[in-house]
């Protein structure tokens, strides 16, 4: 209701609307069907970014979680940042470890599209 109260604030019926919301009922599959066209959304951008861009630099950060390493790597358009995908690191977090899972992402990648 945070973000409700900002967006409608200042309008017209603002008044009327933020106590609607407050009043719709979301079921578990709704918020499931929700998030997941959301993340489809999200990808389908994504491709189109990486599609359109000319070159684009790659940065990670590697960390251990709950034993399993992990790999994120981010895309860096001119104008924005985004996370382009977290891998996990079946075995050690050595430089050729990391070079062919992000090889590997690449190259499924690809294949993908």
């Amino acid at each position: 209701m945070i973000i409700a109260n900002t967006v409608f604030k200042d309008e017209k019926n603002g008044t009327d609307i933020i106590p609607t919301l407050s009043n719709v009922q979301l079921g578990a599959s709704m918020m499931v069907r929700r998030v997941v066209a959301m993340s489809g959304n999200l990808t389908e951008q994504l491709d189109w970014d990486l599609a359109a861009c000319k070159c684009f630099s790659i940065q990670y950060d590697e960390s251990v979680d709950s034993s399993t390493a992990q790999l994120m790597m981010f895309d860096d358009f001119s104008t924005k940042e985004e996370l382009l995908t977290l891998l996990p690191l079946k075995t050690t977090t050595g430089g050729t470890d990391i070079y062919n899972a992000v090889k590997k992402f690449f190259m499924e990648y690809r294949n993908r599209n």
